[in-house]
């Protein structure tokens, strides 16, 4: 199992996380897909994670999230690319909007299978047991979901920032 979890990725020392994690995985590919958290019709955050990708060597060259970018055939075709970047946002939203596509199980099953998942921020948090520590950095709950479990990939909470 890979997994990266960061604070921000914008930062030289992100950057370098980064590259130093996908160089050390003997790739098939140097293209990835990118989750956003959120809907983001000009995909600013995306073409700014692509940048960040791109200035390391590598590509992001699929984009969906889980609530109106969502299709379960670009889904798929994520998970059969080397790495998937889980973007940072509302850790909450996130969540729940994985749990209403029931995607979690397809998402560690990848990582089983040697898929290598990067989460920032919010998609770092979705890669411990539970998101509890969102209230810690001022996301609101504003889509009321109550169960907090997420992928429990790690055995350890993530607070960034």
């Amino acid at each position: 199992m890979h997994l990266a979890l960061l604070s921000n990725a914008e930062t030289p020392n992100g950057k370098a996380a980064i590259g130093q994690l996908l160089s050390r995985c003997n790739l098939q590919s140097s293209a990835g897909a990118y989750i956003g958290s959120e809907p983001a019709p000009q995909e600013i955050f995306f073409t700014q994670t692509k940048n960040i990708y791109a200035s390391i060597g590598y590509q992001l060259d699929l984009y969906l999230d889980f609530e109106d970018g969502f299709c379960i055939d670009v889904f798929h075709q994520a998970l059969s690319k080397p790495f998937i970047h889980l973007s940072g946002g509302n850790t909450f939203r996130f969540l729940n909007a994985m749990n209403q596509r029931n995607v979690a199980n397809a998402l560690i099953n990848y990582t089983a299978q040697g898929g290598l998942l990067i989460g920032v921020s919010a998609g770092a948090m979705l890669l411990t047991p539970s998101i509890i520590t969102a209230n810690l950095c001022g996301d609101p709950n504003d889509v009321g979901i109550e169960n907090l479990q997420a992928l429990n990939l790690t055995s350890f909470l993530f607070a960034p920032h």
